[in-house]
């Protein structure tokens, strides 16, 4: 079976190295071993494809196991990987190559890292089994035997890994590959390589000839000749380089050649250094084994400072450590100076040397750069410009006698780590530069290594930390939704227990809010390989929600196929939260700036950008749009009061604010009247994200505090009058208690005879005030420095009982000290007598209160009751409300109500409540309850309510809406028509019948004149009618009017007025329609005037005419005829005829209608339509 055996004495490291095998070498069964010994005896009965080796395993010289895996025949072949913590130090390297070891790998271990170079140790290894010659070939097949083996499609992208060059070109030299690493280190461009590039030419020319032969006796199949080479670079310079090279195969046929180039100029040079002072390395071989086994830097310090000191007689040496990015040193180490000496410069000087932090002088800067042993040519002077105190580097040089000082720098990549100073002593001078040269060489070499290692043991500790500890969540999931890997970070953000809870939710599943984002989030790795900053909802353990913000990479396994998702994911609910929060702030934000009682505007690019309806009011603007776009001076006078123009004068003030993000300040600004207002002026910078220079300016009216300002500075000049005639008693004190001054109002409140007499007081010493706290009082204000208030009865010299409010307020002089306490002594004997009395004035308020027949209420900031009165307890039947909440007496959904308002009032809004509450025997009580804010004199906020109860209203309420109700009914339902008119005659009322009967609705009606519905005769009539309405008049009478089929109507009207406030407001209209009985009363009245006429007139033809003239007051007469029928003849007679068109002389004979109602002796009314039938 394939395997890979792992030599590691440090278990941790086994585990991790394992884990990451097995998870990516599945087919490969992965050995262990916890020492040398045993990993031997398993590589040979195991046969293992690859061996990875601690290649500082305890127990055995660090390249001892790999001597005994080459020296035995069964294990020479198997590939070894080394595990170094020293990937810089090239010289070790080589060693560990010369000993077998045919790759590194450098501690912590990096996973891509370990996996490339095991891939491409199996891909040779896959290679030569495939090919007897034993050289490296290309077989297509060979590939899809093994899984782990690299395609050649990944095959660029490992080789990049690498930090060699790696290369292929064909049998001409022709370049057919290259990774990044060849044309970094050539310096050429990627188009310069693929352009037929040919090795050779990177070759010196006097090597190439060397190359081209190496090339023909490797494509055929023998060795070629070995040795560094020399390559050559674009731009001319050298590197000496190793070449490892093996024929490329196609076909079983060469084609070219690969080979991996290793740099090892760097080696060259070391070692061309080390043969230039063989002879002092010989000298310092002792020591050097002593300092490759010191295991930290602070060892290193000491072991240099007392090897030295010992080599140089009369010498002081000293070992300073460097932060090259703080830039100090630390005195590390000393040695060569007497310990007494040590002590007098320490006692004498007060400074401890040993320990010490200085900061770097630059000419000490200068000198460690280069690396060499330099003196300080300026002497004590010169080493001395650090913060190395003068005064001790005096001290030092008395006492030991300095003579020369020198110093060297250890560095590391151009950054200062360290250096070691020379004071020589008695004449004495340092000849033996070498030795100390190198000395240093080695301790900087070690010491690098040293610090190295305990960098690199920081980093892993803090990757360790990193992924354990890490801020976000990683995870690695399968396509299919698999949890494979979480960090605790994920694994406490959703909830669960431990990663083995955690791994039995299927992401896919249960792991999002809604099961399509993950499908949009997948959808989008897989097309894009990579994506950032998704943001979804997750579900926890509990089902809550988490908004994730997630980023991953999709990981492809050999064939191109997703094999993992590996990502991050951060639980940004806060941020959410925060985010909703902020749009709520914005919009509060905005709102204040609408609101603000202070003028507030935006200048971006000192223009005004934006403004407040405020501003707008104070500077007397049109509109927003006149003020926008104007500089600050234009809304400025000319000049301001100290004589500077307004628009320099703006630049400055605004030049301050940018300089210091703020800026306030005092400004007169000019209305568009003319008006100058003196306003206060706070300009606040903004951070707007671009480079726009955006201002937040607040301007606030200043013309009252400038008023007061002057009236203070008055009060001040006038100081001493006031002293002098204040109505309180002032006296000015020394801080021994020596009275110095007393006003005329204090000897009258004590009752002093005179100021002397009170002088002679001592404020600590006189007994009746040591007695009553007094004296004490005044101590504590000297002591403290505080002004202290207090109250007090006292019996004073003079035999006057009196009540005192006093003040004691300490007067310091420039330097801070007490030097005066100025005291305030009011008589408040009066007030006590006052308060005792409010105190009874408010007990019976109280009383009062509580036994007003209304509700009263008051509740703190958190909706605790702090009062109710008597009202409430017998209503609610309730008794102790104190402390309670609205949660304790009423339904959640009740108290919730009230609770809302009660936040709307501490927000400073007024409430107007009506409601009900059921009492404690089961009525409804109505209320009408006021809320409102009650701010106290300490800033906090409490919540009164004043209820009144208003059941009998609302009960006539109720009674006198259900009336209006039956009132509406009975208009609507009405036979009359019913309007009412407003003072400009037009309609504001209309009911049913009075759209039924004019055919118009009231949409029709509603706001128009009355006018157009009146005949034309009859509208002075009805004017006038109106008028007298309005004169409060009652008026009935009949009008005509028409309606909207054009037919006239006759109304009956009663019309009277409305009254609003006693003043008429409108006219309501009740009319009956009496169109109908107006006719049947005119027909009754044309039968009479007939049946008169008839009785009374003897002449046929005036007969006749009356009854045309009567019947045309109904009905149209212009066709008129009386016929009388003969019935001897047979004939018709027409003794009246009026017709418009027929001629009476042609009138026929028969067929005529009237022979029709002769024949049948019936009346006729003929419709067109009958008329048609009877003429056929």
């Amino acid at each position: 079976m394939k395997s890979i055996l792992v030599i590691d004495d440090n278990k941790n490291d086994i585990q991790s190295i394992k884990t990451i095998l097995e998870n990516h070498f599945k087919e490969y069964c992965i050995l262990t071993s916890y020492s040398s010994k045993e990993g031997i005896e398993i590589a040979k009965s195991k046969q293992p494809d690859i061996i990875i080796i601690d290649l500082n395993t305890e127990g055995s010289d660090e390249f001892d196991t790999c001597n005994a895996l080459q020296n035995e025949e069964s294990t020479k072949r198997i590939p070894l990987l080394g595990l170094v913590n020293y990937k810089k130090d090239e010289y070790k390297l080589f060693q560990a190559l010369d000993n077998g070891v045919d790759a590194f790998i450098s501690k912590p271990i990096n996973s891509a890292e370990l996996i490339a170079q095991i891939k491409v140790i199996l891909r040779i290894l896959n290679n030569e089994r495939t090919n007897d010659t034993g050289f490296i070939t290309t077989n297509q097949n060979s590939e899809d035997s093994d899984p782990n083996i690299i395609h050649e499609d990944n095959y660029s992208d490992l080789a990049n890994l690498l930090p060699q060059i790696v290369y292929e070109h064909d049998l001409d030299g022709k370049l057919t590959f290259f990774n990044d690493q060849a044309y970094k280190s050539l310096g050429y461009t990627r188009e310069e390589f693929g352009s037929s590039f040919n090795v050779l030419n990177a070759f010196v020319p006097s090597e190439r000839e060397i190359i081209k032969e190496n090339i023909n006796k490797i494509a055929n199949g023998k060795k070629p000749n070995n040795g560094t080479y020399n390559l050559l670079r674009k731009d001319g310079s050298t590197f000496t380089v190793l070449i490892y090279s093996n024929i490329v195969y196609k076909n079983h046929k060469p084609v070219g050649i690969r080979g991996v180039v290793v740099d090892i100029s760097s080696t060259k040079l070391v070692e061309a250094k080390l043969k230039e002072h063989e002879d002092h390395v010989k000298t310092l071989y002792s020591n050097i084994s002593d300092i490759l086994l010191l295991k930290d830097p602070e060892s290193i310090y000491n072991y240099t400072t007392t090897t030295l000191s010992k080599k140089l007689k009369n010498t002081i040496v000293l070992f300073i450590s460097i932060d090259h990015k703080s830039k100090l040193t630390k005195l590390e180490s000393v040695e060569g100076i007497n310990k007494n000496i040590l002590n007098q410069i320490t006692k004498l000087t007060g400074f401890k040397i040993v320990g010490k932090t200085y900061g770097l002088a630059p000419v000490h800067e200068k000198y460690y750069k280069s690396g060499e042993l330099i003196e300080f040519k300026g002497g004590l002077a010169d080493f001395a410009q650090n913060e190395f105190p003068a005064k001790a580097a005096k001290a030092a040089k008395k006492l030991l006698g300095i003579n020369k000082i020198y110093t060297i720098g250890i560095n590391r990549d151009k950054q200062l780590l360290a250096a070691v100073h020379f004071i020589t002593l008695k004449n004495k001078i340092i000849t033996n530069n070498e030795y100390i040269t190198s000395f240093i060489k080695q301790v900087s070499m070690v010491l690098l290594n040293r610090t190295t290692e305990k960098t690199l043991k920081q980093s892993e500790e803090r990757f360790r930390s990193l992924y354990n500890n890490s801020a976000l969540g990683l995870y690695r999931t399968s396509p299919s939704g698999k949890i494979i890997m979480a960090n605790p970070t994920l694994i406490k953000i959703l909830g669960f227990d431990s990663f083995e809870d955690l791994s039995t939710r299927n992401i896919n599943k249960t792991g999002y809010k809604k099961s399509g984002q993950r499908k949009v989030f997948t959808d989008l790795l897989e097309k894009n390989g990579e994506i950032h900053n998704f943001e979804s909802k997750w579900l926890d353990k509990f089902g809550n929600e988490k908004y994730i913000s997630e980023s991953a990479k999709l990981i492809l396994d050999k064939n191109g196929k997703p094999l993992y998702y590996d990502g991050t994911a951060q639980d940004i609910s806060q941020q959410k939260e925060t985010e909703i929060a902020l749009e709520k702030s914005e919009a509060k934000f905005r709102e204040l700036f609408e609101k603000s009682s202070d003028a507030v505007l935006i200048l971006r690019n000192r223009k005004i950008n934006d403004c407040n309806e405020s501003f707008i009011e104070k500077l007397k603007f049109k509109s927003k749009e006149d003020a926008l776009n104007s500089h600050p001076s234009d809304i400025s006078p000319e000049y301001q009061p100290d004589g500077e123009l307004s628009h320099k004068k703006a630049e400055e003030m605004i030049n301050e604010a940018v300089k210091n993000n703020s800026n306030r300040f005092e400004w007169n600004h000019k209305t568009t009247t003319g008006e100058i207002i003196p306003m206060e002026v706070i300009l606040t910078v903004i951070n707007s994200g671009d480079k726009t220079e955006t201002i937040h300016a607040v301007m606030r009216d200043i013309t009252e505090r400038k008023k007061s300002e002057s009236e203070l500075r008055e009060t001040i000049l006038n100081f001493r009058l006031i002293f002098e005639n204040s109505p309180i008693g002032i006296y000015l004190a020394k801080p021994t208690g020596e009275i110095i001054d007393v006003n005329k109002a204090l000897i009258h409140i004590l009752g002093s005879p005179s100021i002397e007499e009170t002088k002679k007081i001592n404020v600590l010493n006189f007994p009746p005030l040591v007695k009553n706290g007094y004296a004490h009082k005044f101590k504590e204000c000297v002591n403290n420095g505080m002004t202290i208030e207090f109250e007090m009865d006292y019996v004073s010299k003079w035999g006057k009982p009196i009540s005192l409010h006093s003040f004691l307020v300490p007067l310091k002089d420039s330097k801070g000290i007490i030097n005066t306490i100025y005291t305030l002594i009011e008589d408040i004997t009066d007030r006590k007598i006052t308060e005792n009395a409010l105190r009874e004035s408010e007990r019976r308020f109280s009383e009062f209160m509580r036994q007003l027949p209304a509700g009263i209420f008051i509740k703190d900031d958190k909706g605790n009751y702090l009062f109710s009165n008597k009202y409430n307890e017998e209503v609610h039947g309730i008794k102790y409300w104190k402390g309670k909440t609205v949660y304790d007496y009423f339904p959640k959904e009740v108290a919730d109500e009230f609770s809302k308002d009660d936040k709307k009032v501490l927000a400073g809004k007024e409430l107007f409540i009506d409601g009900s509450v059921i009492d404690k025997n089961g009525n409804v009580i109505w209320f009408k309850n006021r809320q409102f804010r009650i701010e106290q004199s300490d800033g906090t906020k409490l919540i009164g309510g004043i209820s009144l109860d208003v059941t009998k209203e609302k009960q006539a309420e109720l009674e006198l809406k259900e009336s209006e109700e039956k009132y509406r009914t009975m208009i609507e339902t009405s036979n009359d028509l019913i309007w009412i008119i407003n003072l400009e005659g037009n309609f504001t009322f209309i009911n049913k019948q009075a759209e039924e009967t004019t055919g118009f609705s009231k949409n029709e009606w509603l706001g128009k004149s009355y006018k157009p519905l009146v005949l034309e005769e009859e509208t002075d009539l009805v004017e006038e009618i109106i008028s007298k309405t309005l004169n409060k008049e009652t008026v009935n009478y009949e009008a005509k009017i028409k309606i909207k089929n054009g037919e006239t109507r006759t109304i009956l009207i009663n019309s009277a007025p409305i009254f609003t406030n006693k003043k008429v407001s409108g006219i309501i209209s009740f009319g009956r329609d009496i169109t109908v009985q107006k006719k049947q009363d005119l027909i009754k009245q044309i039968i009479f005037n007939i049946s008169t006429a008839a009785i009374t007139t003897d002449n046929l033809y005036e007969l006749t005419s009356l009854i045309q003239n009567e019947l045309g007051k109904l009905i149209d007469t212009q066709n008129f005829y009386l016929t009388l029928f003969d019935p001897q003849t047979k004939s018709l007679h027409f003794p009246f005829f009026v017709d418009e068109n027929d001629d009476f002389d042609s009138f026929p004979k028969e067929n005529t209608l009237a022979h029709h109602v002769v024949k049948t002796k019936k009346p006729l009314l003929l419709s067109e339509k009958e008329q048609i039938e009877l003429e056929n």
